[in-house]
C-alpha cells in the first residue's frame, strides 16, 4: 500500500554531487512543502516541492520527482527500520 504524500512529511532527497566528481551524491533530509497535481496518482508521477536540509544550509526544490531507489535529484521514502 502506498504511503500518503502530504505536506510536512519527512523524506530523503539525493543530492546531485559536483560535476567534477569531487563531491559524491548524498542522502539529505527533506520536508514536503507542497504536493503537485501532475496527473495520475502513482508514486512514479508524483512531483513535490521540498525544503532540503544540508550540513551547510538549506534550499528549496520546487518540482522534485519520486524514485523508488535513490537517484540524484529525486526524493524517496525513508527506509523503515
Amino acid at each position: 500500500m502506498a504511503q500518503p504524500i502530504t505536506v510536512g512529511r519527512s523524506v530523503h532527497y539525493m543530492s546531485h554531487g559536483s560535476p567534477d566528481g569531487r563531491y559524491k551524491p548524498e542522502i539529505r533530509l527533506a520536508f514536503i512543502t507542497a504536493v503537485g497535481d501532475h496527473g495520475t496518482e502513482t508514486e512514479e508521477n508524483r512531483i513535490v516541492s521540498l525544503y532540503v536540509v544540508t550540513p551547510t544550509g538549506t534550499f528549496h526544490d520546487l518540482a522534485c520527482p519520486f524514485s523508488e531507489t535513490y537517484q540524484p535529484g529525486h526524493w524517496s521514502w525513508q527506509p523503515r527500520v
